[in-house]
């Protein structure tokens, strides 16, 4: 796994972006239903001619599950990704982490 740990505007989704169409591989919008990053995702991809699969959320997970898809995965913003995705797994009740570690590996 890459961790891509740049200031915002420095280029991190269009590095993610650049993979996804290399790749073929999904990029994930780090909220539930997050149609706003989708679309900001799909603009950055056009502006640099990119051609990459729909970006998803956490929502549109239940369309490609179960689907013949490969393991690797793509996400943008990963700690709010993180976070969105322990919330709508405890219903709500785990919302606010205190703190988190990253370990880059190889």
């Amino acid at each position: 796994m890459k961790v891509y740990n740049l200031k915002r505007g420095h280029g991190k989704t269009t590095r993610l972006i650049y993979i996804s169409e290399f790749t073929g591989t999904y990029v994930h919008c780090p909220l539930i239903t997050d149609e706003n990053h989708k679309k900001l995702i799909q603009d950055i991809a056009d502006q640099n001619d990119a051609k990459i699969p729909v970006p998803i959320t956490i929502n549109d997970l239940s369309r490609i599950v179960g689907s013949n898809v490969q393991p690797d995965y793509l996400l943008d913003e990963a700690t709010l990704y993180l976070k969105a995705v322990i919330s709508k797994l405890s219903s709500g009740k785990l919302t606010n982490p205190l703190a988190i570690t990253l370990s880059e590996q190889g």
